[in-house]
């Protein structure tokens, strides 16, 4: 019964969000120039933990053997 009714709810969530068309929706996002820089800079770190990650781990464990760990 409570996944007929999680079934029902997400379905109309859903519905609302993609097959509904109200008036704000057809205006364009204006996003400022700050955030813009925020979202970039914050996606270099994203991107170099993603694809150089061995590296960065086996930095780190070098780094606890030289302290002792």
């Amino acid at each position: 019964l409570n996944t007929v009714v999680a079934y029902y709810y997400y379905v109309r969530v859903l519905k609302n969000l993609y097959l509904v068309r109200t008036e704000t929706s057809r205006e364009k996002i204006q996003v400022s120039f700050g955030n813009v820089i925020i979202v970039l800079l914050l996606l270099i770190p994203v991107f170099v933990f993603g694809v150089y990650f061995t590296p960065i781990v086996n930095l780190a464990k070098n780094s606890a053997a030289i302290l002792g760990f």
